[in-house]
């Protein structure tokens, strides 16, 4: 009778220790990939520290060189300032404010004349005389140059509209 009884496999068993094993070793890959991350990382700042520390003179140098020059060149440049201001006028007189900044531009650039100048903005004659230059340009935005441009377009007559492109009036 025990012959004709079909015999327990152990197939499952096996099967489950394969899959346990494949488990382990996908858990083995990830955590050595991750080492290896850290590895080649570690490696890399290790040769630059490396490459630093055998031309540690020949950077040092450059440091000190390089500083020297910034130093000389700092000094011997002009002192320059600026400002920002915006200007709200009124009556339309910003052509007026233009003509005002460029004649100061003149007296100070130009002309040198420091008296004139130090007469009109209120400051000693020395200090006038290291004024360089006065310079303006406006801060308009795309939607306030479009604005302008329809307004402009509007009074062209047919001919004026077909050569008038917004390219164009933006670069005039």
């Amino acid at each position: 009778m025990s012959k004709n009884l079909p015999e327990p496999t152990n197939s499952e068993e096996v099967d489950l220790g394969q899959l346990f094993k494949l488990i382990g070793n996908a858990f083995e890959r990830f955590f050595r990939f991750i080492a290896n991350i850290f590895i080649g990382i570690y490696n890399v700042i290790l040769i630059l520290l490396i490459h630093f520390y055998k031309r540690k003179v020949w950077y040092a140098t450059a440091i000190i060189i390089g500083g020297a020059f910034g130093f000389i060149i700092d000094k011997k440049s002009d002192k320059l300032y600026g400002a920002n201001m915006f200007i709200e006028t009124n009556f339309n007189s910003a052509r007026q404010v233009y003509e005002n900044i460029n004649q100061f531009h003149q007296l100070a650039n130009k002309d040198a004349d420091s008296l004139e100048l130090s007469r009109r903005l209120g400051v000693t004659v020395g200090e006038a005389a290291k004024l360089k230059g006065f310079y303006i340009e406006p801060d308009i935005d795309d939607n306030v140059i479009a604005e302008m441009y329809s307004a402009f377009y509007s009074m062209l007559d047919s001919v004026s509209r077909v050569e008038m492109t917004f390219d164009r009036y933006k670069s005039l």
